[in-house]
């Protein structure tokens, strides 16, 4: 009786120790498991844009992180030309803008529709900016008010559409200057303003 006694009690400790054994000999994440012969070769950093981890088997996986979007760059650096030269990855917002805004003037109506409808090498999904966007463009002390180094083409000392519902009057939209880099408003009716369009880069 004492026995069966004792074995009652040692029955759950012995149950507990197989679990912990079989638990501990089985990888954590078995799907991120790389196989044996993967040899991971060189070192892993992130302060480089040709940073990446390069593999016994040829491969190559980069690690070049997106910039963050409150860093200032230089002029030389700040700014990539992408698309076949079609567009400007700007690297301190992470936006891409036309390169070459067209001469032709729109209603507000008729610049979103622009933005919609515009390919630039063969990709879709442009659209007009924010004002907030407009004006990370914007350098006061150059006329157009654009930054040192920038590659854009065709921008007039005039208004650009944003995007945004003017906060305080009902009707009328956000543009900015690209003469002095001054918001101001307009008549969403208002037909003599220009366009720029942008596209989500990273």
């Amino acid at each position: 009786m004492k026995r069966v006694i004792q074995l009652q009690l040692l029955l759950p400790v012995l149950f507990l120790a197989l679990i912990t054994v079989f638990m501990t000999s089985r990888p954590a994440f078995p799907e991120t498991t790389l196989n044996d012969n993967v040899k991971v070769v060189g070192t892993v950093s992130l302060d480089s844009e040709n940073s990446g981890v390069d593999f016994a088997d040829g491969s190559r996986q980069s690690t070049a992180a997106a910039p963050p979007w409150s860093q200032i760059l230089p002029a030389d650096k700040r700014f990539k030309l992408v698309m076949h030269e079609q567009a400007v990855l700007d690297r301190e917002t992470g936006l891409v803008w036309q390169r070459y805004p067209f001469f032709q003037t729109f209603d507000w109506v008729g610049a979103k529709q622009f933005c919609y409808q515009l390919l630039i090498d063969h990709c879709g999904g442009w659209r007009l900016p924010t004002v907030v966007e407009l004006r990370t463009l914007i350098d006061e002390s150059h006329k157009p008010a654009l930054p040192d180094g920038n590659p854009f083409g065709n921008i007039q000392n005039s208004y650009y559409w944003s995007s945004t519902a003017n906060a305080e009057f009902s009707g009328k939209v956000d543009l900015v200057d690209f003469t002095s880099g001054y918001v101001d408003y307009r008549d969403q009716t208002d037909t003599n303003w220009y366009v720029i369009a942008v596209h989500s880069g990273w």
